[in-house]
């Protein structure tokens, strides 16, 4: 029997907790505050894994939930062009962007290609590291 169709595997979440205002940040690129791991913040370096935030809200006030992709196949806010295939990594305002620099930990990749400002499929593959 031939297999036909695509690859596709679910979605894995995590439940976090938002501190600052990420309302419209939507497939944005966060990390995991360092200090207590179930706050997220945007993600501001290539040198940490990215998740990708879905559920976003405004917690600067009081403290929110939202849920992140930890795993799976997933969208992501585009800050430069991307080719399919290409590592993702925050281009230091959350947006991905290509890496190209070796030992970037790329915790995504591109399923699609696209430009600044696009929405694209991406593979969160955490632990991936963008090796030149």
């Amino acid at each position: 029997m031939a297999n036909t169709g695509n690859v596709t595997t679910g979605l894995v979440t995590k439940t976090v907790t938002i501190d600052s205002n990420l309302a419209n940040k939507q497939y944005y690129l966060v990390n995991f505050d360092a200090t207590d791991e179930n706050v997220v913040n945007l993600a501001t370096a290539a040198l940490l894994f990215p998740f990708v935030l879905l559920e976003c809200s405004d917690g600067s006030t009081t403290a929110a939930r939202g849920t992140i992709a930890v795993g799976g196949i997933t969208q992501v806010k585009l800050g430069g062009t991307v080719a399919a295939g290409d590592p993702i990594v925050s281009d230091g305002n959350g947006k991905g962007v290509t890496s190209t620099t070796d030992g970037n930990r790329a915790g995504l990749i591109a399923m699609e290609g696209g430009v600044d400002g696009d929405i694209i499929t991406a593979l969160v593959a955490p632990h991936q590291i963008y090796v030149a």
